[in-house]
């Protein structure tokens, strides 16, 4: 069952209508029904390992002494080895491991957080189950800890106007970022790394630009949508993100992008192997383990290795050597953005044709020769034509190109002067009615999943 589907409105309407009449102590088991219902749904499997899981991380913490909770761990992550590696065998994709990194670091980190005795409540078998299952975020975070999403499932919620109205609100959000903006983007970028034998230098920096823009916005708007769904029955999840293409240093930008996963990453790995080895060591383990959790795949794993050394780059030149805030930010950018070049390859092949071909610049004259006039006439474009990049042919319209960044051009605004919305409830109503118009006008679907789906 997709996000973006009809039948996933139809679900989660279903839910919260059965919810609202339901009793506190009979909606833990219908959040957990409706879960497993949701996982299932998209594959019986990885409903079954979600099940393994919840039972031996609940009650084989339970068995075994505190000293060996090792065993634990690593029975954890071989569950996930084996579905990360099976996507990697043959030429098909055997089974995407939707969630299951997800749900199993929120286990490891469950078992830890007990073992120190930083569990805060008592809870109940249902409780942890509803915490690993929680089907709003189960699929692509963020990943919570067991104190702040276990403890609010754990309680009797009630509910309000004001967290439907917010809910609706975020979820309007979401979508808008998802098939607005990062739909479109998709385009362009699925067209040219897709095919990548057919590109050049003009056509890979156009890509790799609107994919830093699409992985933000698709991502970010998933988690809009996770937190809205769970808004309407009073349940508030961690921000994963804080604006992080505004950050002036490598590392600002890592505490503000997935934030949960950064979050977990420093607790539960990087801090330990700090104390042991020193920061640069375990920065560079953090980041080599970061790109394989990505992917079993040496294109990943270049990515984290790639990281690493921006992160080295910044910390010794950029800010040493660059006084001004909006320069250090600049560069920054420009750092993430070659670093999306490693994510977004398919292959170690392509990207050795990718950098061969990043040389050849012919087209880009005419290229943005076409972009200027086409954004500058907006009601004389073909709104049904191709957009050519060299020997590139991208299907999207003039209209969607102008769509795409007139609302990149929007958000960029709205990011940058902080631009929020009245909490009036006239004029939080008046946004989800202009959102739900501007969505059911301007959507864009072409059945493109969420990207972090696959992780």
């Amino acid at each position: 069952m997709s996000i973006l589907s009809f039948e996933y409105l139809i679900f989660v309407c279903l839910f919260f209508g059965i919810f609202s009449f339901l009793k506190n102590k009979s909606k833990k088991y219908l959040i957990l029904i409706f879960s497993y219902l949701f996982y299932g749904s998209i594959s019986p499997i990885l409903l079954s390992a979600l099940i393994l899981s919840t039972l031996f991380n609940y009650f084989g913490n339970k068995i075994f002494l505190k000293n060996e909770i090792r065993w634990i761990i690593v029975s954890n992550i071989s569950l996930l080895l084996v579905f990360k590696l099976n996507i990697n065998l043959g030429t098909e994709t055997v089974l995407v491991p939707i969630g299951i990194s997800f749900f199993t670091f929120q286990a490891i980190g469950y078992v830890i957080d007990r073992s120190r005795n930083q569990i805060t409540f008592s809870h109940s078998f249902i409780d942890f189950a509803n915490y690993l299952a929680f089907f709003p975020q189960l699929i692509s975070g963020p990943i919570e800890k067991f104190n702040s999403l276990g403890g609010q499932l754990a309680k009797s919620v009630k509910l309000s106007f004001k967290n439907i109205q917010e809910g609706l609100f975020l979820i309007l959000i979401g979508l808008c970022k998802k098939l607005i903006i990062a739909d479109r983007c998709g385009v362009i970028v699925d067209s040219v790394y897709d095919h990548i034998h057919l590109s050049n230098g003009t056509s890979i920096v156009i890509a790799t630009v609107l994919f830093y823009f699409q992985i933000f916005l698709d991502f970010s708007g998933f988690c809009n949508i996770a937190e809205g769904i769970s808004k309407l029955i009073g349940i508030n999840l961690s921000p994963n993100f804080n604006k992080p293409y505004l950050s002036s240093s490598i590392s600002e930008y890592w505490r503000k992008w997935h934030i949960s996963l950064h979050k977990w990453f420093k607790e539960y790995l990087y801090s330990g192997l700090k104390t042991k080895m020193g920061w640069c060591f375990a920065a560079f383990l953090t980041f080599l383990i970061s790109g394989l959790w990505h992917g079993i795949n040496i294109t990943f794993l270049i990515w984290g290795i790639y990281c690493f050394l921006c992160l080295i780059f910044d910390k010794y030149i950029i800010q040493k050597y660059i006084k001004y805030n909006f320069l250090r930010v600049i560069s920054v950018a420009l750092l993430i953005i070659s670093s999306r070049i490693f994510y977004r390859s398919n292959s170690l092949e392509d990207l050795s044709i990718l950098f061969s071909k990043s040389t050849n610049w012919e087209s880009l004259t005419p290229v943005l020769s076409d972009l200027f006039y086409i954004l500058s006439n907006p009601f004389t474009s073909n709104f049904s034509g191709d957009f050519n990049i060299g020997m590139q042919k991208i299907e999207i319209s003039h209209f969607d190109l102008i769509i795409m960044f007139s609302g990149l051009l929007f958000w960029g605004i709205i990011t940058v002067v902080s631009m929020k919305i009245n909490q009036k409830n006239t004029s939080k109503n008046l946004a989800i009615f202009c959102l739900s118009i501007i969505l059911m006008v301007l959507g864009f679907n072409n059945d493109k999943p969420f990207i972090y789906l696959q992780f």
